[in-house]
């Protein structure tokens, strides 16, 4: 194999003045933004190498400046859930937030939490039209 192969890619950047910096992975751009009273939030847009899609970037700036209606709108939907034995269990911790995905589906994107004693826990609460309106639990 060529030498060249192995050579890491330079990364695609691409900023925004409410976003901030966000990088290009494999399908999807990604960041992180601080957000008072919560911490570090990862931002991750679903899109192609070029640059994000104007409708998606407008949603994370949408979802970040009702970031704290739709943390409470999650929270409210998971109390309403059964998240079984394990991760409703208080042993497992407090829910912790980790970030959001826009997704490619329009006006679809995902809240992702964490559980503070579980650290590979994964729970995440997938919105439509501005609505909780789906549970995916992982390890």
């Amino acid at each position: 194999m060529p030498f060249w192969f192995w050579r890491k890619r330079p990364s695609r950047t691409y900023t925004d003045p409410e976003l901030g910096e966000l990088e290009h992975e494999v399908g999807f751009w990604g960041g992180s933004k601080r957000l008072e009273g919560i911490g570090e939030l990862l931002i991750d847009i679903e899109g192609d190498s070029v640059k994000p899609e104007e409708s998606r970037l407008q949603l994370a700036k949408s979802i970040l400046s009702q970031f704290g209606t739709y943390l409470s709108a999650a929270k409210n939907y998971l109390k309403t859930q059964d998240l079984g034995s394990q991760f409703g269990n208080p042993e497992a911790g407090e829910l912790t937030i980790d970030g959001f995905w826009v997704m490619k589906e329009q006006g679809v994107f995902e809240l992702h939490f964490g559980l503070s004693k579980w650290p590979d826990a994964s729970i995440t609460v997938i919105f439509r039209g501005g609505h909780p309106v789906e549970v995916m639990c992982g390890d």
